[in-house]
């Protein structure tokens, strides 16, 4: 039998004491929130807390993956139906009118991460990433920079054997 004890004026009672005692115990295993199911029932997106956090579930025993941060300030969840053949897709309404898109694996479909909307502003893990300062990505080639002109350094590029079109007109 397991006993539980109360705190009630500066003493710990028993449950089981003939006292006026309510007992309330919760388990906080399952946060209380609000809880979204997918139609196929593989996953499972918890809302909870006062910053209306959102976390994806696998509901597999054992699970794939373990519980997946997606975005704060979440007003609704919309998971799509997935018994038309196409993907598991989730939607997150944020408070502020905007919205996050993510797919079965808590990845976002647009965006770089963190909440704050605009379709894919969710992080896909309750950890975020260290800040990348660009040290460790080289940015990309500028495509209209001016190219060599070639092996022999001076001549330009062969045309497709069209002449040149007088006057800025254009060869077809």
């Amino acid at each position: 039998m397991n006993v539980v004890y109360v705190y009630v004026n500066g003493n710990y009672v028993s449950s089981t004491a003939g006292s006026d005692v309510n007992v309330t115990v919760e388990n906080p295993s399952k946060p209380a929130g609000r809880v979204f199911n997918s139609p196929d029932g593989t996953r499972m997106v918890k809302v909870s807390g006062s910053g209306e956090d959102a976390f994806l579930y696998d509901t597999a025993n054992p699970p794939a993956f373990q519980p997946i941060y997606l975005a704060s300030g979440v007003k609704e969840v919309k998971i799509s139906n997935t018994s038309n053949g196409r993907p598991l897709q989730i939607m997150l309404i944020l408070n502020d009118g905007s919205f996050d898109l993510f797919d079965d694996q808590g990845n976002p479909f647009n965006g770089n991460g963190g909440s704050g909307g605009g379709n894919g502003g969710g992080n896909t893990s309750y950890n975020a990433p260290p800040v990348d300062n660009g040290a460790n990505n080289p940015p990309p080639a500028d495509e209209g920079a001016a190219q060599p002109s070639g092996p022999s350094g001076g001549s330009p590029p062969p045309n497709s054997g069209n002449p040149p079109a007088p006057n800025g007109a254009v060869n077809n």
